[in-house]
């Protein structure tokens, strides 16, 4: 670096100080450092090597701090009148640094540490400080090599706090480190949680507490604070050199909580730091953690698997498991030799054996970028096919499953026909009954496959071959089947026709079957395909259903119930009443579709048929959502969810299931509900390819979490929903997604990145050539988002962009709020500017929401004038803020109350008219005591004495 003056290094210094730490920063100071030894300005020279020593200590290059400070101190006894009270106390608070340092490197002896925390005893003494920093960080070597620990915590303990004591949330978390190192997870956790719950923090905190508490929360049983501190925290450690350790926490909770491909996405974004050897200690758990996770890789068979790792060479789990722990090793023995224990390596030993602490995954929400291979899954039942069962046995089991309509029967078939295929020219010919039985088999495969057309075939082959071998019955029910699989089969008349000379053979067949008969389930099912028939068009399309539609219906159905009530077919009984239960759902018929859902279980029961009730009961939990009744459609979705899983029906839709259990657990306030099934939902969905589903379902948990006010968690979720590809969904699902990950990075306070993602959105909508109002709200929400980052010139430009695309594209709550933001930062004559902007957006707002903005418009201004010194202007818009509000009814009384507030400020403080402000104080607590807003009743109430104090 190329200087002149010492101003102009004194301005690179102040410029170096707002960048954040890591190399940049840290080699900028460098150079500052050494342009300042050109000047003869001790003071100066302090402050550069002051601010090398602090990009030292968080880049994780604490190897390089001891130099530096030893440089400071002989500065300050050589020029000590260049050490001002700022600079000499940042020099004592940074022997806490280089100790910590020094304990990193286990090159350096332990009698040299011990040397310099008695020197540090000696120079806060003789300033006049007290000795309780020295004791804690004598507890800290003693912490690191196990000699003389509770002596050391003793002598750190009793003694009270100090100016040059740690801040409170970093002295907490080596209290809580105390307790996990002698085991006493509840101890340390009750020592965190007021630094885990936000009322203590720092730059390092909370995320450094919260990645050590990971571990201990999920021993505790604490599943959903383990996973929310890990999604917050980790946004804040990934990549940072200075967190080796915290990274390797994050790593070692994804291995220990059945997440390992979320623990390889976390070791991709750790490549970097793989080269990162400033702060060996730290490095070691860093290489601890990456071990824990690719060893349960390699125990669960993917040691073969492909990971990140150090550049400059290809990495299988198993090769950089062992890459890692020969490093890690040679660190915990180099430490136990400098220390002389063993007390580095036995805590290493400890935590590669430590084992996962639940038997299923914590659900995180998360899409894997790298899913690791799916296990095989048990068979269902004990109706499942066995190994070594002839063929006879299990072809009489298939039957039997298929005319109980059992989803066995699924996995049977599977297997006979294997064995046909495996006997070949060696065994007989099957007979024509056989081949139409795999035919209907593969028929059922292929319709839920999706290829309707190969069902057709299939099902066409199973009547010629049914018809062969004298089964005319079933010839004539797949014949009916096939009707079920014509495209449009409700509007073919021909379709209708061969239906009735179905049913007329039938009959004339069997005029009257008896009860129960193999006769009385051919003629069921054939009503059973008129009323399926008669069913499509009334649930099919948006529009009005065909002239004579519901009629039709409605007379098929009753014929349907009616006869298999008398020929004693309860699960015909069952299928007329969930025929008329999803037409009464599409129509809005709730209770209607709830009398005919619980029927439908109740002949399922009669049937003996437990296998079919998933379904209804789905079905029924939805009607009962929408009824308002969450608390029973939670309950009847698990027993859904649960049968389904049971008796392994392939057909259940699983994850929409999942989904719709997800949002009624966060309907009754279960977050931890909703977090487990709205992530197996996405889970489900990946898996089967449906990637908008997956997404969806993040949606709806990004929607769930961001209501209870865990807006990073939201963000991780939505950030794993678009991935690296976006592109694979739905664009507008994709445009949905990017706009609520703005919102939720902008309520975590995460302004840079909102801009970035608006930013984005605003450019993906620019192609867009319906719905140009959207590209508008975009680039509105940029520019706000620019704004709070502190980016002025971009949000300026962005903000103009608006405006410009307002012009031919409106969106005129967009601009409305982005003018607000404006205003609320600008200087008061640019303020009152962008208030007039919005004010000239009111007439274009819907009449319901007129009155309300319009509050908020005044009520800014007023706040604006007060800021310009206006009192009077500033009391005239609160009042108008409050007639505004009040034209609101119950809806604006929070918002009326709130402007009442600032024309009492304003009455009382800058016009000097008490009395004044005490009535409408009096007049605004009475509102507010009668609609029980008890919250703002206190704050008016405190107001109103300090006014009369």
């Amino acid at each position: 670096m190329t200087v002149e003056t010492p101003e102009a290094l004194r301005a690179a210094l102040a410029e170096n100080e707002r960048r954040p730490y890591g190399l940049p920063r840290t080699t900028t100071a460098e150079s500052i450092v050494a342009a300042a030894e050109q000047f003869d300005d001790p003071a100066l020279l302090a402050d550069a090597l002051l601010q090398l020593m602090t990009a030292y200590e968080f880049a994780g290059e604490q190897r390089r701090a001891p130099v530096t400070f030893a440089r400071l101190l002989e500065l300050l006894d050589g020029s000590p009148d260049a050490f001002d009270e700022r600079r000499t106390f940042a020099v004592l608070w940074q022997f806490k640094w280089v100790i910590a340092a020094l304990i990193q490197v286990p090159d350096v002896p332990l009698t040299a540490i011990e040397q310099l925390i008695d020197r540090m005893a000696d120079r806060y003494r003789a300033a006049g400080h007290g000795q309780q920093p020295v004791a804690a960080v004598r507890h800290r070597l003693a912490a690191h090599t196990g000699i003389g620990l509770t002596r050391a915590y003793e002598l750190w303990v009793t003694r009270p706090r100090e100016r040059l004591t740690d801040c409170a949330a970093c002295e907490t978390r080596r209290l809580a480190l105390h307790h996990l190192d002698a085991g006493d997870d509840e101890l340390a956790l009750a020592t965190l949680d007021p630094v885990l719950a936000g009322e203590s923090s720092c730059a390092e905190e909370p995320q450094t507490s919260a990645s050590h508490a990971l571990l201990p929360l999920l021993r505790a049983g604490r599943v959903d604070d383990a996973r929310s501190h890990h999604l917050t925290a980790y946004r804040k450690v990934r990549g940072v050199t200075g967190m080796l350790a915290e990274i390797g926490e994050h790593l070692r909770f994804c291995a220990l909580s059945g997440n390992e491909p979320r623990g390889l996405e976390l070791l991709s974004d750790s490549r970097p730091l793989f080269a990162a050897t400033g702060a060996p200690l730290d490095r070691l758990d860093f290489l601890t953690g990456v071990e824990v996770l690719l060893r349960r890789l390699t125990e669960a068979g993917h040691g073969g698997l492909a990971v990140p790792g150090p550049t400059g060479a290809e990495w299988t789990a198993a090769g950089l498991a062992d890459h890692v722990g020969a490093e890690a090793d040679g660190l915990a023995a180099a430490f136990d030799a400098r220390n002389g224990t063993g007390h580095v390596g036995d805590r290493r030993r400890a935590r590669l054996a430590q084992q996962p602490v639940h038997a299923a995954p914590v659900p995180l929400g998360l899409r894997a970028a790298r899913p690791l291979p799916a296990a095989a899954a048990p068979a269902a039942t004990g109706d499942a096919p066995g190994e070594g069962e002839d063929l006879a046995a299990l072809v009489a089991r298939g039957r039997r499953l298929m005319d109980q309509g059992h989803p066995d029967q699924l996995a049977v078939w599977e297997r006979v026909a294997a064995l046909v295929e495996e006997a070949g020219l060696a065994s007989p010919e099957p007979d024509d009954r056989l081949r139409a039985d795999l035919a209907a088999h593969r028929a059922h495969q292929k319709l839920r496959d999706g290829d309707r057309a190969a069902a057709l075939a299939a099902v066409a082959t199973a009547v010629e071959l049914y018809t062969a071998a004298g089964l005319a019955d079933r010839a004539r029910t797949h014949q009916a089947r096939a009707l079920t699989l014509r495209e449009t089969p409700a509007a073919d008349d021909a379709t209708w026709a061969e239906l009735a000379d179905l049913i007329a053979a039938d009959a004339a067949e069997h005029p009257a079957p008896e009860p129960g008969s193999e006769a009385a389930r051919t003629r069921l099912h054939l009503l059973n395909t008129r009323t399926f028939l008669a069913f499509r068009p009334l649930i099919e399309g948006r529009g009005e259903p065909p002239a004579g539609a519901r009629e039709r219906f409605a007379e098929a159905n009753a014929t349907l119930l009616t006869e298999a009530t008398r020929l004693a077919v309860p699960h015909q009984v069952a299928a007329a009443h969930r025929y008329a239960a999803d037409v009464a759902a599409h129509e809005g018929r709730w209770e209607a579709a709830v009398v005919d859902l619980r029927a439908c279980l109740d002949a399922l029961e009669a049937a003996d048929r437990p296998w079919g009730t998933p379904m209804p009961q789905f079905l029924l939990a939805q009607v009962l959502r929408q009824q308002g009744r969450p608390e029973e459609a939670v309950d009847l979705a698990h027993r859904a969810l649960a049968g389904a899983a049971r008796h392994g029906d392939p057909d259940f839709p699983t994850a929409v299931a999942h989904t719709v259990l997800g949002g009624l657990s966060a309907q009754t306030g279960d977050l931890t509900g909703a977090i487990t099934h709205l992530s197996q939902a996405a889970d489900r969905f990946e898996r089967d390819g449906d990637h908008d589903g997956a997404a969806g379902a993040r949606f709806d948990l990004n929607e769930a979490l961001a209501g209870a006010g865990q807006h990073a968690e939201a963000a991780t979720v939505l950030e794993s929903a678009l991935g690296a590809d976006p592109d694979r969904l739905d664009p507008r699902l994709a445009a949905q997604l990017r706009l609520s990950l703005g919102h939720r990075l902008t309520a975590a306070g995460e302004h840079r990145a909102a801009a970035e993602e608006f930013l984005r959105l605003a450019d993906t909508l620019a192609s867009w050539e319906e719905d140009r109002h959207l590209h508008t709200m975009a680039a509105g929400e940029a520019a706000t988002a620019l704004l709070r980052a502190g980016s002025t010139e971009a949000a300026d430009a962005a903000y103009r962009r608006m405006l410009a695309l307002h012009e031919t594209a409106p969106h005129p709550e967009a601009v409305l709020l982005a003018a607000r933001a404006f205003a609320d930062r600008a200087a008061p004559d640019e303020a009152l500017a962008h208030l007039a902007t919005a004010d000239g957006l009111l007439p274009a707002l819907p009449p319901e929401a007129r009155w309300y903005e319009t509050g908020v418009n005044h009520d800014l201004r007023a706040r604006v004038l007060a800021r310009a010194g206006r009192p009077e202007e500033a009391l005239s818009a609160a009042e108008s803020a409050v007639a505004a509000f009040a034209e609101c009814g119950p809806d604006g009384e929070r918002a009326r109350a709130e402007a009442s507030r600032v024309a009492a400020v304003l009455e009382a403080d800058q016009l000097d008219r008490r009395d004044a402000a005490l009535a409408r104080l009096a007049e605004t607590i009475g509102r507010c005591r009668a609609a029980g807003d008890r919250e703002t009743v206190e704050i008016l109430e405190r107001l109103r004495t300090r006014i009369a104090g």
